[in-house]
């Protein structure tokens, strides 16, 4: 226990202060105004033990501000999961008919090849340019006399040909393969084991 001492005010600071420094683990004691005579009015206060864990008896206010923070929380990650789902839905839709586009373009040139495959000799005729410019770096041969302007005079079509007989068609990829990538017209066949 704490004792406490009636005396003068000066006695009364002093044990204030003597129990502030010794922190006992009995109540604090604070002197207050004299009553008319030079006696202090001494407070007790105990110390309440250290509790941990959750806060029982949180004022309805807090509690429903903390409610409203998880609340705001949740609706947040459920806006942003909507988010992202609808940016995944829309690139989706975005991508499929560029997969499909792609797709049929695989298939055509699987058909291709599949033809080229074959051997002999292809033709081609066509007025785009960049089919024009395809045609060459495949090593189709541009054939001059076979140019004509079916389509008019600004789309002039140009007769391709490309002759596979004696160099079959490994002997053209490997042409195409090589460095420089030009099918040269001397490319000679694979010679085989």
């Amino acid at each position: 226990m704490f004792e406490v001492r009636q005396g003068p005010a000066e006695s009364t600071e002093a044990m204030a202060r003597a129990a502030r420094a010794s922190k006992p683990s009995g109540p604090d004691v604070v002197s207050g105004r004299t009553s008319g005579r030079d006696s202090p009015t001494v407070v007790e206060r105990w110390r309440l033990p250290e509790v941990e864990g959750p806060v029982v008896g949180l004022s309805d206010a807090r509690r429903r501000q903390e409610l409203e923070a998880l609340a705001a929380l949740k609706a947040q990650q459920q806006a942003e999961t909507r988010g992202y789902e609808a940016g995944l839905a829309r690139a989706q839709a975005e991508m499929h008919p560029r997969i499909a586009a792609l797709d049929e373009r695989v298939r055509r040139l699987d058909e291709v090849l599949g033809l080229l495959a074959r051997g002999g000799t292809y033709c081609l005729s066509t007025p785009d340019r960049e089919y024009q410019a395809l045609a060459e770096a495949l090593g189709f041969e541009r054939v001059t006399d076979g140019r004509h302007a079916v389509y008019g005079r600004h789309h002039v079509c140009e007769h391709y040909e490309l002759d596979l007989t004696e160099m079959g068609f490994a002997g053209w990829a490997d042409a195409l393969l090589r460095p420089g990538g030009a099918v040269s017209e001397g490319a000679q066949p694979d010679a085989g084991p």
